[in-house]
């Protein structure tokens, strides 16, 4: 009776102060002794491999750096050197260029007059077709044995009148380069070829005009 009126507390007081709780908490002392070394160990055989990894890996880093550090400066040499091939590039073209300009410019001074002539000829007729009609014919034929018409076609000049301002437009450019050609006594012939040249506007269907 007693023993049931300790409180709770007393009771785990008087068992630990015991010979029990003496012995109980021998036991858990050696077992958790036991789990501590178990885990120490681990933790040794763990921690060991690491280091030896970090140092490896550490190695590694520090060459890529090294490798690093020379690629950029390589690079950057690199750029150096396409930046001023580049510019000596450019003033090479820009230095050539003015060299070519006086020259031409000298050439056309003394080109043949009738280049400039032909000129003002080929754009005059080059205004003149864009102001010609064309001619526009349309045909058909019958069947000889119904009488009814069989075949319906519409022609026009008008790609002719194409071709030929086309045509115009190349012989001023054709006759503009004349002006660089170093033997000038043979421009007119030349120009002549290039009006020669010039196609017709002139339709060559049957029973069209001549």
């Amino acid at each position: 009776m007693a023993l049931a009126k300790l409180k709770d507390q007393e009771i785990i007081d008087a068992l630990r102060d015991g010979p029990l709780g003496a012995d109980l908490m021998k036991k858990r002392n050696a077992e958790l002794t036991k789990r501590r070394g178990e885990l120490c160990a681990k933790l040794e055989l763990l921690i060991a491999p690491a280091g030896e990894e970090y140092a490896r890996l550490t190695a590694l880093i520090d060459k890529a750096t090294i490798k690093f550090d020379q690629a950029r400066k390589a690079s950057d040499a690199a750029q150096r050197e396409l930046l001023q091939a580049r510019q000596q590039r450019a003033s090479s073209c820009h230095s050539l260029d003015a060299q070519r300009s006086e020259i031409e410019a000298e050439l056309r001074a003394s080109a043949h007059p009738e280049i400039a002539e032909f000129r003002v000829e080929m754009l005059d007729e080059h205004a003149r077709l864009a102001r010609e009609h064309p001619v526009i014919e349309r045909d058909f034929s019958r069947s000889a044995v119904t009488g009814l018409k069989i075949k319906d076609e519409i022609r026009s000049s008008a790609p002719l009148i194409g071709a030929r301002m086309q045509a115009c437009r190349d012989a001023m450019i054709a006759a503009e380069a004349l002006q660089l050609a170093p033997d000038q006594t043979k421009v007119p012939a030349e120009l002549q070829k290039l009006r020669d040249g010039l196609p017709s506007t002139t339709p060559q269907w049957d029973g069209a005009a001549r």
